[in-house]
Parts: C-alpha cells; structure tokens; sequence
C-alpha cells in the first residue's frame, strides 16, 4: 500500500502529461496504490484541466490530494484561489493550498496575530516538507480525501502540529555506533572449514573407488587371511592349527606388508599419471573409472550457494570478521590440489615405517626359563598325585603330558634358542609336583583308594594343566598380536581409498567448479571486509551522542538487524560478477555503495526513525520490533490532546489570513501517530489516571512515519475559489516571483539541531527559468532494492 508522488511544479502542460503518463498512463503498470498526490504551483494550475484528466481517467488513479504551492491569484472579486473544473470534491479531489512553504504560527480560534512557530527556522520550507512526508502514508491521505468532501468547494489550508514520537538523534547515533562496533569486532566464531563446500565445489564422489581397485583388494584379501590367523592364534586352534605363530610372521603378515606397498604405489602412480593428462583426457579417463564422476561446471550454482551462506551467517548474527575468515577458510579447502600433492599424501598416510612392521613383524616371544608356568606345572602334577603311593601312575603321566605340551609350544614359536634346559626345567617342576602330591597323600593315610578317587585327582590335574597351559599361550601372543600392526595398515588403507582418492577424484572432476568456487570466497571475502571498513568509517564519523544516551540498549535488535541487511545489499556488485561466472577486485564498489547505502539509512532513521523499514529490508522478513520503552510518550501524548484551533503552524502568508474562515465548526482535523505506539500511549495514560483513550477518536494510525500530532484543514472564505476551464497558454512555466524558497526541512517539534528531519525527495523545488522536468517519486523507491 503507497502513493503515488508527482512534482509537476515549474513543469508545462506538455512536460506534465509527460510525467503523468510515466506515472500512471498506459504501459506504467499497475499498483496496489490508487492515490495520487500531486505538488503543483497555484500560478499553473488553472490550466491544468487535461493534466487531472488525464490522471483520473487513466484507471489507476480513484483519488487525487493536490498541494497547490504559491500565492493567491487575482479574481473578479479580489484574491483568491484559481483551480480547474475538473479538481472538486464530486471527482475525488481535495486541494490543500500551501501559501507559504515554512509556515506561521498561528491560532484559529479565537484568530490570533502570527507569530513564530518554535523550532522552525524562516525560510527553511519545514511545513511544506512535513505535510508531504504525512500525505504520502496512506492511512493520513486516506483520512484527509474523505474530509476533503466534507470541505466546502474541497480546499482547505493546511496546519500542522506533530511531536517526534521515537527515539531522539542521540539514542539513534548511540545504537548505531554500538551495532556497528559489534558487526566490525572478531567475536572468535565458528573455525574456518568446519562445513561443506557450496554448490558444486565438492563434485560427486564415486561409491567405490576405481583407483588402483584391484591393488587394494589383493591388500585386502591378504589383510583378511593374517587377520584370521591372527584372531584363531590365541586359541586352541592357534596351538594345533596349520597357522602358527611362525608361519603368520614369515608369511601371511609379508604378504599383507607387500600387497599394501604395491596399493600405495600403484595409486601414487595413478595420481601422477591423471595429472599429467589434459583436463579432456582426464575427465574421459575419470568416466572410465566411475560413471558416477561428474564436473559441475555452472557458475550460478555457486554463485547462488555463497550467497546463501553469507545471507545466512548474515541473518544469524555473525560478525563481518567471522564471515570473512570463513569465507578465506572455505576458498583454503576446496581450491583444487595438484596430482603430486596426492602422490606425497598417498606416501604420508602409507609411510615405509607401516610396511616394514608388515614385511619383517617382530617373531613371537618365547618362554621365559622362570615364569608363572613353572607354578602351573608344579601345581597340577601335584593335584594328579594327591591319592598318594596310588596316585604316582596319575601324576606321572600329567608329567609327561605337560613336559611333551611345552615341548609343542616351542615348535608352534618357531626356531630358537636351545628347547633343552626350559625343558628339563619344567620336568623337574613336575617331578617336584608328582613326589609332592603322594607324599601328602600319604601323610594324610590315604591307602588304596577306589578307582574314582583317583580317575577324580587325574582329571583335575589335566584341567588345571591344560587351562593353564591356554592361559599362558594366550599371554605369550596376546602382545605379539597387538603389535603386529595389521590393524593400522587396514585403517590407513580405507583412509586412502576411502577419502583420500576420491577426494583427489572429486577435485580432478571439479576443478572449474572448485577454483571458481575458491576465487569467489576470497573475493567475497574482500568484499565483506570493504564493507567492515566503511562501516567502521561511519561509526567514526558519526555525531558524539549526550553522555548516557541509548545506555540501555532499547534500539540495538533493530539497528544490528538493518544493518546486517544493509550490508547484504552492499554486496551487491560482488553477486553480480559470481552470476556471471567472474571475479575480481570489488573493493571499491563495495565501499563506495556501504558508504551510501549508510548515508541514506541515516537520513532514514533521522527523518522517518526506526519503526519504518529501510528500503533494503525486505518488507515481509520478520523484523525485531521497537520495544515500548522506545517512544517519546509526553511530547506525542501533548501534540495529539491540544485543540486542533490552538496554535498550529499553518502554511499560509500573514498577508493570506483574512482569506480563511475562523469557524471552530467549518475546519476539520486529522490526528496522526504511529501504530506501533498506541498500546504503550494508552498504557501511559491508564497509568496518569486519566481514564481517556490513547488519542482523539479522530486519529489515524500509520503503519510508517515518525511523527505524532494532528493536521488541520481550514477552510477558505465563501467566494475566494473560482473554477476554471483550461486557459488558451497554459505552458509557460511560473514567473520567477512565484518561485518557492529552496529544498524544504521537516523539524521536529520544539527539538533544535539532529532531530530535524530532512526533505522527503518529493519536496524538493525544481529548478526554474526553464521547462523543468516532472519529478515522480513513487514513496516505494525511497532506497534501492
């Protein structure tokens, strides 16, 4: 919802039509907005019959609010105001005459002497500027059209009184340097590479690699026997099997070792070979290996998911340093690498060290001449003996059985040192155990005992025997296995064929896409620190705040969020060359349109304040909202409660009073504030006690806007407006002496110095002494988008 804007002062009736085609003739495309407002000069408008015929009948328009800005004309009957026929009430017209650009002040009821209006510098055009800025929001030029009817021949002198109802300058200036310090400041964000690379940087990886495939499955296959040998070598499989200890070290870890060094290098080879190829050859022989190798070669695929990413990181809330280090980061790891760095990766993540523990592995240690065993041995001989002289038979032969045990432990470790004296060793333990157990035996008086005593004493040495026997072959390879290495090799194996060769794939396949990618993140990130820089700039060069002002913090949300935004819009330029496949040094651009992006925000938040969205925000994003606390309650509360016929600062010349009507009852009144401020003015009145609502029932609520207060419209005296028909020369443009003062200043109320606000671009007079070109400002394109 908006108005239409047309400056058609100092412009002639061909240059007008002009400007009116432009704006809502046929082909200018049609709007949810069906007002216009239209500046005009009071010299001029007699002759404009086909000018606002042309705009009411063009089917965009239903209604027409024309400031008529100049002095009045010459009647038949005196001064008055000369208008055409077709600008009345009954066709959805109103005219405000604006005899003076700056305005009085000045009461209407009882009339009283004009007199200065506070605030208000003479000549500065203020009132022409605000009355503008109030009729281009809808909800007020809605409001003042349907009075317009009520208005007798629909003409009214505009008086105004408006307070600032946000924030003051100060708060604003605080909140912006506060935000710009926190979007400049590194905060130590995420770390650089720590997610994946955009669009189609990365490639598709294939689901099995092809390098050197048949290498790494000899690897594998040999892994998997050594493995196997290794795992049944700790049990009784391992003490009987075909696979000794003897024959796992001086075979199958070899040929593991051996089949991992011809993987290693047949994949180094490969490497070195596809680098060398040209990029055509490379990509055919890529396809050859895998189908599923591809190249993503298209620019706006890129282009489109760096921008998500800083868009996003933007909207989270990251800093300007953090967003540029992760974007120096990601160009970091997906430029592509070169077939030697791959080759020299390959060697590091299979070094010589890995495969020599596989060729020539440590043998199996044997054992020791004095160990836990000889306990073993001792102690079962003596359990077997226990039925006493009887149990003699008994112990011996689990004496021999573990002396002949031993024996084959020896043989399964392989050759060694002399097998004799830890042999004969182990028989004198289990001699000693055989003699031990019968002589306690038959301490205890056990005399020829019954069969089972004795087949019970056998089986439980040969329990004992054989349980400690396994436990003790297991501890002699349980640390043998462990250091065999095998499992490292494995797990370095996968690596390479797992990530590191289709890594190397994916950066072969991709490597446009890669290196486009990379070069666009590194001039992003540039672009991201020019735009730092001028902001830092403009928080330096910002107005010193009061001591204490915005301390709280209430407008921080809203400013770093537009802010943000800002900067997203500033990139601009960066986009651009992304979509086009390019990239470059934007530094300059960049700064130069942050540094005027922030210009017009300023004059924005200054002039409109900070419940209206900049331009560059996208109106249907989610946008924090001012808090409460914000608005300037006393000053608004008073602009709207004071009579609309006390002292206003009407836009008429002292010398044009006499041309109005002083009647309480034929003047009308609009009361105008910002929506957002409503609940917290009722909230302040319900808190005085006043028991009143939180303004005249006649107000309107804006959507946009800073200012609260009310619009007067007073009528002019029976007589003074006359209608015309369009005069025979009707487009020389106004004489010099009809010339307005300069570019208008909207003021706010009884607040000297930052909080005046500028001119809106509608308010700006046109150059005279030719036929000036129509202004049209459409209130939408108050900033770029």
């Amino acid at each position: 919802m908006n108005v239409h804007h047309l400056d058609l002062r100092g412009a002639g009736t061909e240059a007008a039509l002009a400007a009116v085609d432009r704006a809502v003739g046929p082909g200018s495309g049609l709007t949810d907005s069906r007002r216009a407002l239209v500046l005009d000069d009071t010299s001029l408008l007699p002759g404009r019959q086909r000018v606002y015929e042309r705009i009411l009948t063009s089917g965009r328009v239903d209604r027409v609010v024309c400031v008529a800005v100049g002095g009045p004309q010459r009647l038949a009957a005196g001064r008055g105001l000369l208008r055409p026929q077709l600008l009345n009430p009954t066709r959805g017209s109103t005219i405000l005459w604006v005899d003076d650009p700056t305005g009085i002040g000045w009461a209407a009821d009882p009339p009283g002497a004009a007199v200065p209006y506070p605030g208000v510098e003479p000549g500065s055009g203020a009132g022409l500027a605000l009355l503008v800025d109030l009729l281009g929001q809808p909800e007020v030029f809605d409001e003042v059209s349907r009075l317009g009817e009520e208005l007798p021949e629909g003409v009214a002198c505009p008086g105004l009184r408006w307070a600032a109802a946000s924030p003051g300058y100060d708060e604003l200036t605080a909140a912006l340097a506060r935000a710009a310090a926190a979007l400049t400041r590194p905060s130590g964000g995420p770390r650089p590479g720590s997610d994946a690379a955009p669009g189609g940087a990365a490639g598709a990886l294939p689901r099995e690699p092809a390098l050197a495939a048949g290498r790494r499955r000899a690897f594998q296959d040999a892994a998997a026997d050594a493995g196997s040998a290794l795992a049944a070598a700790g049990t009784w499989r391992g003490l009987f099997g075909p696979d000794t200890p003897a024959v796992i070290a001086t075979e199958l870890l070899p040929a593991a070792g051996t089949a991992l060094a011809a993987y290693r290098d047949a994949a180094a080879d490969e490497c070195a070979r596809l680098e060398a190829l040209p990029a055509a050859e490379r990509a055919a022989r890529l396809r050859a290996l895998d189908p599923g190798v591809r190249a993503d070669d298209d620019p706006r695929g890129t282009a489109a998911a760096l921008r998500e990413r800083v868009d996003r990181e933007l909207a989270a809330g990251m800093t300007l340093p953090d967003i540029g280090a992760g974007l120096n980061g990601l160009a970091n790891r997906v430029a592509p690498s070169t077939g030697a760095v791959y080759a020299s990766r390959l060697r590091g993540e299979i070094p010589p060290g890995m495969v020599d523990a596989l060729l020539r592995p440590e043998p199996p240690p044997r054992p020791a001449p004095v160990s836990a065993a000889l306990v073993l041995a001792f102690a079962s001989a003596a359990v077997a003996a226990l039925p006493g002289p009887p149990g003699l038979l008994s112990g011996g032969l689990v004496a021999v059985l573990w002396v002949l045990a031993m024996g084959l432990v020896l043989t399964r470790l392989g050759s060694g040192p002399s097998a004799a004296p830890l042999l004969l060793g182990h028989g004198g333990a289990v001699a000693l155990g055989v003699a031990a157990g019968a002589g306690l035996g038959a301490a205890a008086g056990w005399q020829a005992p019954e069969p089972l005593v004795i087949g019970f004493a056998l089986a439980a040495g040969l329990g004992l025997a054989a349980g400690g026997l396994l436990g003790y072959w297991r501890s002699l390879l349980r640390r043998w296995t462990a250091g065999a290495a095998l499992r490292t090799a494995e797990a370095a194996a996968e690596a390479v064929g797992g990530r590191l060769l289709p890594a190397a794939w994916s950066e072969w396949a991709s490597a446009g896409a890669r290196r486009r990618t990379a070069d666009g993140a590194r001039m992003l990130a540039g672009a991201v620190g020019a735009a730092g820089g001028a902001l830092s700039r403009f928080a330096e060069e910002l107005p010193a705040a009061r001591p204490g002002a915005g301390e709280a913090g209430r407008l921080d949300p809203v400013v770093r969020f537009d802010l943000a935004r800002l900067v997203g819009r500033a990139l601009r330029p960066a986009w651009d060359l992304l979509d086009g496949g390019a990239a470059g040094d934007v530094h300059a651009p960049i700064r130069e349109r942050t540094a005027g992006l922030l210009a017009e925000y300023e004059r924005h938040v200054r002039d409109r304040g900070l419940q209206e969205p900049p331009g560059f925000v996208d109106p249907d994003e989610p946008r924090p909202a001012l808090p409460e606390s914000a608005w300037r309650l006393d000053d608004t509360l008073a602009s709207l409660w004071e009579p609309p016929e006390g002292l206003m600062l009407q836009l008429c010349d002292p010398a044009s009073l006499n041309l109005l009507t002083t009647s309480r009852e034929g003047m009308r009144a609009v009361g105008f504030a910002p929506r957002a401020t409503r609940s917290a003015m009722r909230a302040a009145r319900g808190a005085a006690g006043r028991g009143r609502p939180a303004a005249p029932g006649e107000t309107v609520w804006t959507e946009s806007g800073r200012f609260a207060g009310r619009l007067r419209l007073v009528p002019l005296r029976a007589g003074t407006v006359e209608s015309v028909w369009e005069t025979a020369d009707d487009t020389a443009p106004p004489p010099e002496s009809a010339a307005e003062p300069g570019p208008a200043a909207v003021p706010a109320a009884a607040e000297p110095g930052p909080d005046r606000a500028g001119p809106p671009p509608s308010a700006v007079e046109p150059a005279r002494g030719a036929e000036a070109e129509p202004a049209i400002t459409p209130a939408e394109e108050d900033y770029p988008r």
